[in-house]
């Protein structure tokens, strides 16, 4: 299920959350204007968002869930998401598998 969303450029950020057996997975989908889409698992035991609120400076995204702040987010200076089950150390956008 889609949360919520934000444009950063290049690029739309979907915030996903699908539940699992005890917990919800969480991922980040890209999706560039040529509607090709590549997604990050950054979460698999998070528990529900209710309220997901995006915060958006000038160098970094975020998604909150219900107030706190999401463990994982993009540096929009260098383009990394940072953290998280996949990214814990940093992976750039570019190089993700696009489909």
């Amino acid at each position: 299920m889609e949360k919520a969303a934000a444009e950063i450029p290049g690029y739309r950020v979907t915030l996903i959350q699908a539940p699992g057996n005890d917990f919800y997975r969480e991922s980040l989908r890209f999706t560039r204007p040529d509607g090709k889409s590549a997604t990050i698992v950054t979460d698999v035991d998070g528990m529900k968002c209710w309220q997901v609120t995006v915060e958006k400076t000038t160098t970094q995204l975020q998604f909150n869930c219900d107030g706190e702040l999401y463990r994982t987010h993009i540096d929009l200076g260098e383009f990394v998401v940072r953290g998280g089950a996949q990214c814990y150390e940093g992976c750039r956008i570019e190089t993700l598998l696009f489909e």
